[in-house]
């Protein structure tokens, strides 16, 4: 009956409980001398385990002849010692929910940044494949009018916005003031499921690449020109760099105007 010890104690009976609760199945009753002989049991574990087993109702005890005798329930009370651990489980779980938030957060490990370089055309594919496979749906854009989408072919181009359309992306775009996307192969006109915004007159060509913030990443992609992407996964710089986008935001007019 060894085997069945690894199975008591998964349902929460301890090594000592289940040997002594298999060994009292055996006799009609038994009492703690009897009990020494047969199980490898110190005497002064026997009453606490004893204790418990009565408790989870899986044995009885009585005094004989001021003897502690021991008296073990059938198998079936196994499955309503499983049935009663149900109901507390649940009852538990049920009280877990209303008082989880009163729990404090653990801190977690301090982040390390990760960051990957690309420098050709399958790498800044890479890169916006990653970005396209995105976890929140949501993307920032910043753009100068000479650009990787404005520039490469239209394959590629079909298959980016056909993917992004398919995922539903949302995207906030900032464009250079007086981009028109009319006359290229993929405008970001094209990308952005929201209508984009220029950026004021003063940030005309201070800049030469694409940025794209999603989830914990911020990646930079060069333009054609240049064949190079870097990606960095960085939680807290997605956010300053979010903060920085919704400033530039503010400041910038819809392309209605």
């Amino acid at each position: 009956m060894t085997q069945l010890i690894p199975f008591l104690v998964s349902i929460g009976l301890s090594k000592t409980e289940a040997t002594i609760y298999l060994a009292a199945m055996q006799k009609k009753t038994i009492g703690v001398d009897e009990l020494l002989k047969i199980v490898d049991v110190k005497r002064p574990a026997i009453y606490p385990a004893v204790r418990n087993l009565v408790r989870k109702g899986l044995v009885t005890t009585a005094t004989e002849e001021g003897k502690l005798v021991i008296a073990a329930k059938s198998k079936e009370r196994i499955q309503a010692y499983l049935s009663d651990q149900t109901k507390i489980i649940e009852q538990q779980s049920q009280t877990f929910t209303h008082l989880q938030h009163l729990f404090p957060e653990v801190p977690s490990e301090q982040e390390r940044p990760a960051i990957q370089l690309f420098n050709d055309i399958g790498g800044i594919k890479q890169v916006v494949e990653k970005a396209l496979e995105c976890k929140d749906r949501k993307w920032r854009i910043i753009a100068p009018k000479q650009n990787f989408f404005s520039e490469f072919d239209r394959e590629f181009a079909d298959y980016f916005i056909d993917k992004r359309a398919a995922r539903n992306i949302q995207a906030k775009s900032l464009w250079e003031a007086g981009f028109r996307a009319d006359d290229r192969p993929l405008s970001l006109q094209e990308i952005a499921l929201r209508r984009p915004r220029f950026l004021p007159l003063e940030y005309t060509g201070k800049f030469s690449a694409v940025i794209i913030i999603f989830d914990d990443y911020v990646a930079s992609i060069s333009s054609l020109k240049g064949h190079h992407a870097v990606l960095v996964k960085s939680s807290e710089m997605t956010k300053t760099m979010n903060v920085m986008f919704d400033a530039l935001w503010q400041f910038s007019h819809s392309t209605t105007r």
